[in-house]
C-alpha cells in the first residue's frame, strides 16, 4: 500500500486530471488505513482523493470503488460501502473488482447467500465454488414451505442442488445433496397432487 500511495501520488502530481490515478490513490490510502496505523491525516487523504476523482468523472463506476473502500475501511460503515459498490454495479454490472468488493462487504453484513451468489458469478470453477453453491442451495432450502404454500424457494433450492451435483459431482457438498434433492422433489410432487385434488373437487 505504501508503494501504491507513492506511485499514484506521483501520477496525480504529474497530471491532476488523471481520474484513475486518483481512484487508485484513494484506494491505496484506504488499504493503508485498514492494515496500518489509522490517522486523521490518512482518513482525510483517502476521502480527498476519492472526492477529487468524483469531481473529475462522476459517472465512472470505479469512482464507487474508492468511495466504497473509504466507507468500509476508514469509516467502518459497511452499509454505506455496500450502497457505493452497488451504485457502481448499476453502471458496470460485470466489473470484477466491484463484484468482489460487494461480496466482501455482504459477508461482513452477514448476507452469506448474496455473497455466495456473487462469488459463483465471479469465480466459477474454483475449489470454493461448490461450497458457494451449497450456501445458496441451503438458503433456499431453509425457506421452503409446506406443499400447500408457494414453492418458488423449493424450485430454486432444487436448481442449485442439481447445479452442484452436475458441475462438482466429486465434491463433499454434492455427495450430501441427494437427500435434499429428494425432499425438494417430494415437496413439489405433493404440491402438484394438492393442485390436482383441488381442481378435481371444484370440477365436481
Amino acid at each position: 500500500a505504501a508503494i501504491a500511495r507513492r506511485v499514484h501520488g506521483q501520477a496525480v502530481a504529474l497530471d491532476s486530471a488523471f481520474t484513475q490515478a486518483w481512484v487508485q490513490l484513494s484506494r491505496a490510502h484506504s488499504s493503508f488505513y485498514n492494515v496500518g496505523t489509522p490517522t486523521p491525516e490518512g482518513a482525510t487523504a483517502t476521502q480527498d482523493a476519492a472526492e477529487r476523482a468524483r469531481r473529475l468523472a462522476p459517472e465512472r463506476p470505479e469512482i464507487q470503488l474508492a468511495l466504497g473502500d473509504y466507507q468500509q475501511f476508514v469509516r467502518a460503515d459497511a452499509t454505506a460501502a455496500l450502497a457505493a459498490y452497488e451504485l457502481g454495479l448499476e453502471k458496470a454490472p460485470d466489473n470484477a473488482e466491484l463484484l468482489s468488493a460487494t461480496g466482501r462487504v455482504e459477508q461482513s453484513l452477514g448476507r452469506w447467500q448474496a455473497s455466495a451468489e456473487r462469488y459463483t458469478t465471479l469465480h466459477p470453477g474454483t475449489k470454493e465454488a461448490p461450497f458457494a453453491h451449497f450456501i445458496i442451495a441451503s438458503a433456499y432450502f431453509d425457506q421452503m414451505g409446506q406443499p400447500d404454500r408457494d414453492q418458488e424457494s423449493t424450485r430454486k433450492a432444487l436448481a442449485e442442488l442439481k447445479t452442484l451435483k452436475t458441475r462438482y459431482p466429486d465434491s463433499q457438498y454434492a455427495q450430501n445433496a441427494d437427500n435434499r434433492i429428494r425432499i425438494c422433489q417430494d415437496t413439489l410432487a405433493a404440491q402438484e397432487m394438492n393442485v390436482g385434488r383441488y381442481y378435481m373437487q371444484h370440477n365436481n
